[in-house]
This record gives C-alpha cells, sequence and structure tokens, in this order.
C-alpha cells in the first residue's frame, strides 16, 4: 500500500470513528446533570475560521485552498449504516487557539451541520478561555466519571447558545485523553431528529 493510500485509509479510519461520536458529543453523557445551555453574551455565527454552519462541501475546500494550506479528506458514509451524515470531511494539521487539533465537518445533503474538533486535554482550558472570548461567558458544570478501567476522575463541560445552533466544550470526551469541541446547528438537529424518527418507524414494522 503507498503512501497516499495508507493516508486515505487512516483518515476513513477516523472519521467512521468520529461518527460514532457525533450524536452524543454535543450533549451530557446519560446520568449527568442535564443544564440550561448558555445564552451568548455576543451572538456570533457559528463557524469554524470561515467555514460556516450550512456551507457545502465544495465551499470548504476552497476556503482551505486560498487561505490554508492544510490538506483535507472527504468521504461518504453510505456504506457505515449512519444517519449522522451523508458525508464526512477532515482537516489534517488544524488548529484551534494555537493548539493542535483534528477537524471533522459532517454534511446532510451537502450542507454542513456539525463540526467536531478533538485536542489534548492539557490544552481545554486555553480552548476554553478562547471560545468565551469569541462567545461569551459559557455555562458550566462539573460531572463525575469513571474509565473502563474503574478510574474515578471529574469531567468538565462548557455551553452556549444561539438561535442557529450551539457549542459544547468536554474537557474528557469519551476518553481521558481527548478534548472536543462540537459546533452544532439547529437545522441539523433537526434533520437528525427526523431521521432518527424514520429508522424507528422503519424498525417497528419489520416485526
Amino acid at each position: 500500500m503507498n503512501k497516499l493510500r495508507f493516508t486515505a485509509a487512516v483518515t476513513m479510519a477516523l472519521c467512521l470513528v468520529a461518527l460514532g461520536y457525533a450524536s452524543v458529543a454535543a450533549e451530557p453523557a446519560k446520568g449527568q446533570p442535564q443544564p440550561k445551555v448558555a445564552k451568548t453574551q455576543h451572538p456570533a455565527p457559528l463557524e469554524f475560521k470561515g467555514v460556516k454552519m450550512g456551507s457545502s462541501e465544495k465551499e470548504l475546500k476552497e476556503l482551505y485552498t486560498d487561505s490554508y494550506t492544510a490538506v483535507i479528506w472527504c468521504m461518504s458514509t453510505k456504506d457505515a449504516d449512519t444517519i449522522e451524515a451523508d458525508r464526512v470531511c477532515f482537516i489534517e494539521e488544524a488548529t484551534i487557539a494555537a493548539v493542535e487539533a483534528k477537524v471533522f465537518l459532517f454534511y446532510y445533503s451537502d450542507s454542513l451541520h456539525q463540526i467536531r474538533l478533538t485536542f489534548g486535554p492539557g490544552d481545554y482550558s486555553q480552548v476554553l478561555q478562547a471560545l468565551e472570548k469569541k462567545y461569551g461567558a459559557a455555562i458550566k458544570w462539573e460531572s463525575p466519571a469513571i474509565t473502563g478501567m474503574g478510574v474515578k476522575y471529574t469531567n468538565k463541560t462548557a455551553s452556549w447558545s444561539s438561535p442557529s445552533g450551539f457549542i459544547v466544550a468536554t474537557k474528557y470526551a469519551g476518553k481521558i485523553s481527548e478534548s472536543t469541541v462540537v459546533f452544532s446547528s439547529m437545522a441539523g438537529l433537526q434533520e437528525s431528529s427526523r431521521r432518527e424518527a424514520e429508522q424507528a418507524k422503519a424498525a417497528a414494522k419489520d416485526m
């Protein structure tokens, strides 16, 4: 396998893993406190470095071709058996608040509905500070958690909302080695709910 094919295979694997987090990364885990989501003090468009909710995959590639040197990989989720996105894109060598991060972008019918960034928990405070500078004070809460190996720890979460959607930053997202920031559009959440209802309806008929 040549380097290009290997990189593409790894990228696809990362995208598939990201799909597993897409539906839950923007919400607290079950059993944890469910506080109100903060209203942004100074509402700003939900976007990441010019990539706006509702924009197309073509617009993403044009923006990064003109402004950045990052490599973008995109794939269809047709064979992934998921309702969380029709296509997923992955940006290599990205940063947020001067912190290295992996960026996954989720599309419904070529319309961006969620952006998920992952980075090391050691940089969580720096990223949180930058988000609060742009979007205003967040609602913050802490919740007890435990790893599969039985190690107890305290998770930290912060959230913001606006009429067009919301942002959730989580210090330990799924594992203690990874923090996330997730931008989610209201349109995407509505479409996800619609698809989930259709899936449940179809499953109920298969009896």
